[in-house]
């Protein structure tokens, strides 16, 4: 998973997975590529001209010193440390959102903290072989970010920052407990929402953690999506298109991941690319992906020590992909079996139904649950089953019919992935009755490997019903996920 990590660059710390810029987009109008130099679209204005945070349209990372180029752009993402208050205050009044960086999931220096951690050092570091467990790449520290010393040390710099005259903050390395120690995924969500909660007006914008997105979504104001179609090869020193596949891969979690946590809450989403200034073909294609899924774009080098200011008109679509993505079923693979399309199966897309779920890993989807494909092998695995997001809270897949009928029977087929079947251990079976769920039939103890789970329930009426899996009740292998291909209703 990408991250904003930060690196060194001409003396200057400065950060990897960045914002990007969409200069002066207004009627579709984007900016183009010159350095310090250019026209962009927003000049100078005092502060009560500042657009409305939904409205913005253009954005700018940059983590060097004070540059004036940063004042043509909507938001302004920066490392506070490199400038005055007196220069933030400048960009602020310019009617630009500063939001200033700020890791909550690795430490950048290594602390001694309470001493009560590995080899002596804070209690909030993570062991590995009696040290604290270290990120070589960035020669920096994971940390669990539910620990209460590093929350308070996190509240505390996210203070000093906005004392300084940020608007908001940039939250970076979300990605370790999306990742490398998922199982303190639930303590990086508290820190998330204790920051908002200690600072409601501050903007908050997440750096991917894109696993966690359906749980931390109500308490951010943005979304940054690193190397959305292009990335930096360090090996080679040379900037790349990403292949098909991974282009699959990114259009799937555009979709799946945060289209879909923007229904519940309609934050901007920010697209970074890297691409040299004079790659005009290459930066107007990923201005135009971006564009189509409803993103911001902006083009970079990989350093992030330039202001570039783009002049680019995107010629896709505004918002075209934003629900059906590049890997969606929507675009029928001739090499495929038919999907089923018995009529007796209410819950089936084709017969109406649709499908709503608490969560979604990364990658995954949820129009899985009712295509008419059980475990089909010709299915890439991000479309053959959904899964949650692996956290330790209840999931559930609600199933919404055309219209009220009367249903006896429920199948569950669970997902399977690496010849391993992941039937949950428990499940709840709940109707809709009145404005409450209303818990119908409890399924305990499902033996491990059960491809289906068939169950029959009293008959009776409703247009909606739940499956639900308890707090940890996943397969054995994988607690906190409820993994699931397909769900029938009869």
């Amino acid at each position: 998973m990408g991250k904003y990590k930060k690196r060194l660059a001409l003396l200057m710390v400065l950060a990897v997975c960045v914002c990007g810029i969409l200069s002066g987009c207004t009627n579709g109008t984007v900016s183009n590529v010159s350095v310090s130099s250019g026209t962009a679209s927003k000049s100078t204005v005092p502060v009560e001209k500042k657009k409305a945070w939904g409205d913005v349209n253009s954005f700018v990372c940059y983590y060097g010193k004070f540059n004036s180029d940063m004042l043509k752009f909507d938001v302004a993402i920066l490392e506070s440390t490199n400038l005055t208050a007196a220069e933030i205050k400048k960009v602020n009044d310019a009617g630009t959102y500063t939001i200033g960086y700020l890791t909550i999931g690795e430490d950048d220096q290594l602390e001694k903290g309470d001493g009560k951690g590995p080899g002596g050092y804070a209690s909030y570091y993570f062991n590995k072989d009696g040290m604290p467990a270290k990120n070589g790449d960035w020669n920096s520290y994971f940390v669990n970010a539910g620990n209460v010393n590093w929350q308070n040390k996190v509240i505390q710099k996210a203070k000093q920052i906005l004392d300084k005259g940020c608007q908001g903050l940039f939250l970076d390395t979300i990605d370790t407990a999306g990742s490398e120690y998922a199982d303190t995924a639930d303590g990086m969500i508290a820190l998330i929402k204790k920051l908002h909660e200690t600072y409601p007006n501050a903007k908050l914008v997440a750096n991917r953690g894109l696993s966690l997105i359906s749980s931390y979504i109500p308490y951010v104001s943005g979304i940054m999506y690193e190397d959305f179609s292009s990335s930096y090869d360090f090996d080679k020193k040379q900037y790349i298109n990403l292949g098909n596949d991974d282009l699959e891969n990114t259009g799937t979690v555009a979709v799946n991941c945060i289209n879909a946590a923007r229904k519940v809450n309609d934050v901007p989403v920010f697209a970074l690319d890297y691409a040299l200034p004079s790659s005009k073909e290459n930066i107007q294609k990923y201005y135009d992906r971006s564009w189509e899924y409803n993103f911001i774009p902006y083009v970079s080098t990989i350093n992030l020590d330039e202001v570039y200011v783009h002049n680019i008109q995107p010629k896709s679509q505004k918002g075209v992909k934003a629900d059906i993505g590049e890997g969606s079923l929507a675009v029928i693979d001739p090499s495929l079996p038919a999907p089923n399309k018995d009529k007796s199966n209410l819950a089936l897309a084709s017969n109406g139904g649709s499908v709503i779920v608490d969560s979604i890993f990364e990658t995954y989807g949820f129009k899985t649950l009712n295509d008419g494909y059980r475990n089909e092998p010709k299915l890439h695995w991000s479309k053959a089953a959904w899964a949650s997001s692996e956290t330790s809270k209840e999931h559930w897949i609600q199933i919404k019919l055309s219209q009220k009928k009367i249903i006896s029977d429920i199948k569950i087929i669970w997902a399977l992935d690496n010849h391993e079947i992941h039937s949950s251990q428990d499940m709840i079976i709940q109707n809709f009755v009145g404005d409450v769920w209303k818990d119908i039939k409890k399924v305990t103890n499902i033996p491990s490997g059960t491809e289906i789970s068939d169950i029959k329930i009293d008959p009776q009426e409703t247009q909606n019903i739940r499956i639900l899996q308890p707090k940890g009740r996943g397969s054995k292998s994988r607690a906190n996920l409820m993994w699931v291909a397909e769900v029938e209703v009869y």
